[in-house]
């Protein structure tokens, strides 16, 4: 699993980066909103917007530096796309998070990987409050 506060983005236009400006060495697409809660509720939350989804199934949890990773699967051929999400705390109730979402095949998604981030943000916008 990648440390998304360093690492290199593929070259590709088949992935989406959503992280706070300047946390890390790659540029992100967008900018994360911040959730009212700490870390572990905000991850866990994550968790259960992500397995909601058909075709998704949890690939690494390393708690230890607060990260998931996610593989889902393509309705119609199963090609994956492997996501990885980081929780930033700002504080003991606030918290960031960095989501990298990525197809495993091709060079192009067709916007696959943004729609899906986005969708999960706003699920779980819904479910944890924002600060």
């Amino acid at each position: 699993m990648n440390d998304l506060s360093n690492f290199s983005r593929a070259k590709t236009f088949n992935h989406h980066f959503v992280a706070p400006e300047g946390w890390s060495t790659a540029s992100p697409d967008d900018d994360c909103p911040v959730f009212s809660a700490d870390w572990r509720t905000v991850l866990d939350a994550l968790r259960e917007v992500a397995l909601s989804e058909r075709r998704t199934h949890v690939m690494d949890n390393d708690l230890v530096h607060r990260r998931i990773q996610f593989c889902q699967r393509s309705r119609v051929f199963r090609f994956p796309d492997d996501i990885q999400v980081e929780a930033i705390p700002l504080s003991d109730f606030s918290t960031k998070l960095a989501i990298y979402s990525k197809s495993r095949y091709g060079v192009r998604d067709f916007g696959v990987n943004q729609r899906r981030v986005k969708r999960w943000l706003a699920s779980l916008e819904r479910r944890v409050p924002l600060a």
